[in-house]
């Protein structure tokens, strides 16, 4: 049963291993698209369970250089809101 446990777990890992992901859409924000101007940098990204993707990061904003940015992204690839904080205008 042991073996079994350990085989299972091990034909798993390889399942994953080998599946490779594929892109299936691309945003950029902050810049024109393909542009040597700074666009901004996302620094992290999360899913929740409806597939909506939440891209945190730097951009630049009407106020800052590098004001501090999250935007949500549909499944579809669609902006569905942005915010962005200005840091050198927080309360600390």
């Amino acid at each position: 049963m042991k073996f079994l446990a350990v085989s299972l777990i091990l034909l798993l890992a390889a399942s994953c291993a080998l599946s490779q992901p594929r892109q299936v859409w691309v945003r950029e924000y902050g810049g024109s698209p393909g542009s040597s101007v700074y666009s901004g940098e996302g620094q992290c990204a999360l899913t929740d369970r409806e597939g909506n993707l939440y891209v945190g990061g730097r951009a630049p904003s009407a106020s800052s250089a590098s004001a501090m940015t999250l935007i949500k992204y549909a499944a579809s690839g669609n902006d569905m809101w942005v915010r962005q904080w200005d840091p050198t205008s927080a309360v600390g």
